[in-house]
């Protein structure tokens, strides 16, 4: 297990592993993270604006249990909320293929300006196809367009704490702000104590939860 920390002070040259050297780019601590099942983490340390393409868009790894945060004020003294910004462009922030284990976590992020149009697949698409538990926990999804949460039909999903607002629809297919695709929908999911605000296209609703 390591833990890999990001913020604006930071250098991709650092191996990011302790906050006095942290990396600048959330992609530069995805590749270093171990592939298979090894725990690792990754912990904005600011609550500043990620965008760009090597903070969203990431590449599909096989990290089959992972957790990626905003800082909860363990090491920089206060609860941060980092924003990741699609410019108008990304489809995807991360994009999970992963195996059979526990699953990921992801908490305190920020995510707007994600156009996830047509087929699109997802802010965060979890693309496993077997059983694994992804949880979002107090995450602000704003401004975008399409599907929030992309999920394979046996994933369980666990939503606590967070604020889906200004939800638009594609113009064809992909609707709803969390969306299962095929198989037989076996999944189970749990909101709790979330905000669904204006959304889906302007005067006609969108579904929350879609399969």
């Amino acid at each position: 297990m390591a833990t890999y920390f990001v913020a604006k002070t930071g250098d991709d040259a650092n191996a990011g592993t302790s906050v006095s050297a942290p990396k600048l780019t959330i992609d530069s601590a995805w590749q270093a993270t171990t592939l298979g099942a090894s725990d690792d983490e990754i912990i904005i340390l600011d609550s500043e604006t990620y965008a760009g393409s090597s903070n969203y868009q990431l590449s599909n790894r096989n990290v089959t249990t992972f957790t990626i945060k905003g800082d909860d004020g363990t090491y920089s003294g206060s609860k941060q909320l980092p924003t990741i910004d699609g410019e108008n462009t990304a489809e995807h922030f991360m994009y999970v293929r992963g195996t059979a284990g526990d699953g990921w976590t992801i908490e305190n992020l920020k995510f707007t300006n994600f156009l996830v149009d047509g087929s699109g697949i997802g802010i965060i698409r979890y693309g496993t196809t077997l059983t694994q538990t992804l949880t979002v926990n107090d995450c602000s999804f704003d401004n975008n367009v399409g599907r929030c949460l992309g999920l394979d039909h046996d994933t369980t999903l666990n939503v606590n704490r967070c604020q889906f607002t200004n939800h638009e629809d594609p113009s064809s297919g992909n609707t709803g702000v969390i969306v299962f695709d095929g198989g037989s929908n076996t999944n189970v999911v749990t909101i709790v104590n979330c905000l669904f605000s204006n959304i889906g296209t302007k005067n006609i609703a969108s579904r929350i939860v879609a399969t």
